[in-house]
């Protein structure tokens, strides 16, 4: 007990008034008028100790927990009646509330700490806020509610209100619009981009919220993002026409190759130039959509150097482009044509993991085949690909994390796929007719990668590759080629006149520049040119 007592002082001191800075203010816990809320029912507490002094202290009070129905935010209010505290004087509590949401469908869970300092008083509430993006039901746990009572500053009492003391109950959050109402705005762009040729941007944000589907159940997510729908085959021609960024090695492209620091402690040579979204769609011939594609190496360079200071790295996983008409003529990876680096993810810890691929081969249908990598530098993915090779396919193939596998495996898998960050994946349909291209999600509170797989899902689209995330999820695309629906297209974060690029969500407001890059373009014998 004494050990609490002493804990109770340190904090007091130092970390509660941290958490001061981000408290509410009084005139926020008030409930809205227009809002319902739901109260759990109070629940008497007595407990009793004593306190650092070895003095006998008791606190009766009565808990009640009030959550706001349907409404985003979800606000819980965490309220204490008729706190009375005996044993000792006092002048003031400090109220420390821990408590988590947890998201039934999806089990993502959201953990709040709220720490208020108050005077004397017998009445008191305390205001929890959860962003709760996603839709539908939650449970929410009142994990701790500790009061410790003070006389000019000092500990008197101590009681932490846990276990059968605690508080559980349930909260649901409504969406504004339901899930069927966006599916039904997906098949509509769907159908009109079948059926005209032009490609559709549904804009989520605001009143659209991005529609899940998880198989048990479905939710919408509010969240800003960006899908993409655009043809693969339009009067029996191949509409689109996939090209990568290759590094040729040559002039400004061969500015890496002769940075002596970029190279990695175990040797790895960092010689692809990094380009940010505008560059990039610029590089590729201003090509209808540009995104980015593989995870790129982030580790250390030579003497205290990195890729960012650099601007130096390379992709990871399979990078390969032999269409010869291409804007950089295909790729040109040395010595292994298929890898311009690492065939695996590899991070900070030089831990590797596995990668999957998507190759894009153009022949007379133009399919879209994921390969799921069975273990570490798979050797099934480069055999594949010198198959194609040797028979003569053109083709792209490039590397991320293939769903619905990555997504369900309780294995190590890329890039950090529980957090919920900015995501970016590419699938087709069954027949291969439409590409889907899905953009979007907060750099923090974003998408997570099951997230991502549930949206594919509700689709219909039975495998698609997630590529790099987080910072470098992004889209560069023409701006007046494809019909707009849902949110209003934000401005782009590009400058470019006839460029549209998306929103900007890495912390220090710029665009990460990346080494990797995929480009769509129109097929002119496709649109009669």
């Amino acid at each position: 007990m004494l050990k609490h007592y002493l804990l109770a002082i340190i904090i007091g001191c130092s970390i509660f008034p941290a958490f001061s800075a981000t408290m509410p203010s009084k005139q926020d816990n008030s409930p809205a008028p227009a809002a319902k809320w739901n109260c759990w029912g109070r629940k008497e507490v007595n407990m009793s100790n004593r306190n650092i002094n070895n003095k006998s202290v008791s606190l009766k009070l009565s808990t009640d927990i009030c959550d706001r129905k349907d409404l985003r935010p979800l606000f819980i209010d965490v309220y204490l009646h008729k706190i009375s505290f005996k044993g000792a004087k006092y002048d003031g509590i400090t109220i420390d509330i821990i408590a988590n949401a947890t998201h039934k469908l999806t089990g993502k869970t959201q953990e709040i700490r709220s720490t208020e300092n108050i005077n004397n008083i017998d009445e008191h509430v305390q205001r929890l806020q959860f962003s709760a993006v996603r839709s539908g039901d939650y449970n929410v746990d009142i994990k701790q509610i500790w009061l410790i009572f003070r006389e000019h500053g000092k500990a008197v009492g101590s009681f932490q209100i846990t276990g059968d003391n605690a508080r559980n109950g349930e909260a649901y959050i409504e969406s504004h619009i339901t899930y069927n109402a966006m599916l039904s705005l997906i098949e509509n762009a769907k159908s009109e981009t079948l059926t005209t040729g032009k490609p559709s941007h549904i804009v989520f944000g605001g009143h659209y919220e991005i529609p899940m589907n998880a198989g048990s159940g479905t939710y919408t997510l509010a969240n800003n993002g960006n899908l993409l729908i655009i043809p693969r085959i339009h009067e029996k021609e191949k509409y689109l026409i996939p090209h990568l960024l290759g590094d040729t090695h040559q002039g400004e492209a061969a500015r890496c190759e002769g940075n002596t620091n970029a190279k990695t402690q175990d040797g790895t040579s960092q010689t692809a130039e990094l380009y940010t979204p505008e560059q990039a769609w610029n590089k590729l011939d201003k090509p209808l959509v540009a995104l980015n594609a593989n995870y790129f190496d982030v580790r250390p360079q030579l003497n205290n150097t990195t890729w960012q200071s650099n601007l130096c790295s390379v992709p990871l996983g399979i990078y390969y482009d032999n269409i010869a008409q291409g804007p950089t003529h295909g790729t040109h990876n040395e010595p292994n044509q298929f890898f311009a680096g690492p065939n695996y993810f590899i991070n900070n810890n030089n831990e590797q993991i596995a990668l999957d691929a998507l190759f894009w081969v153009l022949d007379q249908t133009s399919r879209i085949d994921i390969y799921y990598s069975k273990k570490v530098s798979d050797p099934a993915i480069e055999l594949y690909a010198n198959e194609l090779s040797l028979s003569g396919y053109h083709f792209i193939a490039i590397s991320g994390s293939g769903l619905p596998v990555r997504g369900l495996t309780p294995l190590p898998t890329p890039d950090s796929g529980d957090s919920e960050t900015t995501r970016l994946a590419m699938g087709a349909d069954d027949n291969n007719s439409l590409i889907y291209i899905f953009q979007g999600g907060s750099y923090r509170e974003g998408i997570s990668r099951n997230d991502l797989h549930h949206l594919y899902y509700g689709l219909s689209i039975a495998q698609s590759m997630e590529l790099d995330g987080g910072g470098s999820a992004a889209l560069a695309l023409k701006a007046d080629e494809f019909t707009v629906r849902g949110d209003t297209r934000p401005d782009s974060s590009c400058n470019e006149a006839g460029l549209w690029c998306s929103l900007i969500t890495q912390p220090d407001g710029k665009h990460r520049p990346v080494p990797s890059w995929i480009g769509l373009a129109i097929n002119n014998l496709a649109i009669g040119q």
